[in-house]
């Protein structure tokens, strides 16, 4: 799948990290109206879109859904559940009949044995898509914008460790 590689969350990847983590993608296909993932649900993989449209739902305060984003081919979503062990922060919806590729936890654990360098380009990938949800990136000067993804980075890449059992001094293996 080429279309990996012009994802912000794996640009950085190597060509041999690459291939690895293709080779242990799922692709599945999913008809109008499937849940892809709950709201609230444990989750353990990442998904990019390869074909169709999907819907972003998330329960308000009053428990009300309220649609938040639409995904079109090419996007990825799923990563910090997968990376963290966080519950999933949002229902996603086929808006249309979708083929969607899934990465488990299990291949990115092979990825970081295989290259540890992995976690924290990871984690700095999915700390710039952060901040930028939070929309704050383009409101800052430039040092800060450098200090707060540093600081964005740390903190998930921490968080990372922990639930994948990494230590700070791991070396490449492959």
């Amino acid at each position: 799948m080429r279309q990996l590689g012009k994802l912000s969350l794996f640009s950085a990847l190597k060509p041999e990290d690459m291939s690895f983590l293709v080779s242990r993608m799922r692709v599945d296909s999913y008809k109008s109206d499937a849940v892809v993932v709950e709201q609230g649900a444990d989750g353990d993989s990442m998904f990019i879109l390869a074909e169709g449209l999907l819907e972003v739902w998330v329960a308000n305060e009053a428990g009300a859904r309220v649609k938040v984003a639409e995904l079109a081919p090419g996007t990825f979503f799923g990563e910090k559940s997968m990376l963290t062990g966080e519950r999933r922060s949002a229902r996603v919806i086929c808006a249309t009949d979708a083929v969607i590729c899934e990465i488990t936890k299990a291949a990115i654990t092979e990825l970081f044995e295989r290259n540890s360098d992995v976690a924290e380009l990871l984690s700095r990938a999915v700390a710039i898509r952060e901040v930028q949800n939070r929309d704050i990136l383009d409101k800052m000067e430039r040092d800060e914008r450098v200090r707060t993804l540093d600081q964005e980075t740390d903190r998930f890449l921490g968080r990372l460790r922990g639930f994948f059992g990494l230590s700070r001094g791991t070396k490449n293996v492959a």
